[in-house]
């Protein structure tokens, strides 16, 4: 399940009970307001402090999910899931991830906000360990929403908001 959306009205409603277009409007006229106002410097502050307050949830939220699941092992054994879903070299065919993940991972290695932030770089060797450090990101976001995912669908098995998961 793929929802393309505005996360800002979908963390809203699920917080506070705001209507999703509310929280919507609300997160653009925020990231408009702080790019507008900081600029590139800025906006690379927000974004490292966007990714120390994730990455501390995540750290927190993870293995007590993963863990209250019954760790790896249950999450791939959920009923319904197909034969060697828990594998990352596992392929059912073009309907698998492989397919999606050629089409938008190059979005993530040549990614606009990546390339201007690159720009603005003080120096070759700033600019080495921020990419280095952008891929490590990247790696995280792209198993850790999984993952809490994975356990939501083990612990809250009749869920049927995806958007609820949060």
């Amino acid at each position: 399940y793929v929802q393309l959306g505005f996360p800002m009205g979908d963390r809203l409603n699920v917080i506070a009970g705001v209507p999703r277009w509310v929280g919507s409007l609300t997160g653009g006229a925020i990231m408009t307001a702080y790019f507008a106002a900081g600029g590139l410097l800025g906006s690379a502050r927000v974004n490292t402090l966007q990714f120390v307050v994730m990455l501390g949830g995540f750290a927190i939220a993870l293995p007590a999910l993963v863990g209250d699941a019954g760790g790896f092992t249950a999450l791939t054994a959920t009923p319904g899931l197909p034969e060697g879903f828990g594998s990352l070299l596992h392929s059912t065919g073009p309907g698998s991830g492989w397919t999606f993940l050629l089409l938008v991972g190059p979005a993530f290695i040549i990614s606009p906000g990546l390339i201007q932030k690159s720009y603005g770089a003080v120096s070759a060797r700033a600019l080495r360990i921020g990419v280095g450090w952008n891929a490590v990101a990247l790696m995280v976001f792209a198993f850790g929403p999984v993952l809490l995912g994975m356990s939501a669908r083990v612990l809250e098995p009749g869920l049927t908001d995806h958007n609820a998961v949060l």
